[in-house]
């Protein structure tokens, strides 16, 4: 078992941000290792900051949309427990190991 990487129903693997720090050490060789920035109650008050000096009424995307997005992800507010991933049968699905490995193999 890949330390940071937990089993889902069907689907696979989904990795979080320790095991995308482990992949990336692995892909390129240079020790990747995360950076605490503070949690979510620091990023509920930056969101709220953020909304009030700017609000970006006129932004399809304003800034504080995409810190919103973070947060609910990091607080698994879009986690799907079950997926039916049979419904696609000619999808073949990339794992997170290869769309790391593309993105790193185009940047050279």
């Amino acid at each position: 078992k890949v330390q940071g990487w937990k089993m889902c129903s069907k689907m696979g693997f989904v990795v979080g941000l320790r095991g995308m720090s482990v992949v990336m050490s692995e892909i390129t060789g240079q020790p990747f290792k995360l950076l605490r920035a503070g949690g979510l109650g620091l990023l509920n008050v930056l969101i709220k900051v953020a909304k009030t000096v700017a609000p970006g009424k006129q932004e399809l995307y304003p800034a504080w949309q995409g810190m919103q997005y973070m947060r609910d992800m990091m607080e698994g507010r879009a986690k799907i427990d079950r997926y039916d991933n049979d419904r696609y049968p000619g999808i073949r699905w990339t794992s997170v190991r290869d769309l790391l490995s593309e993105h790193q193999a185009g940047q050279g």
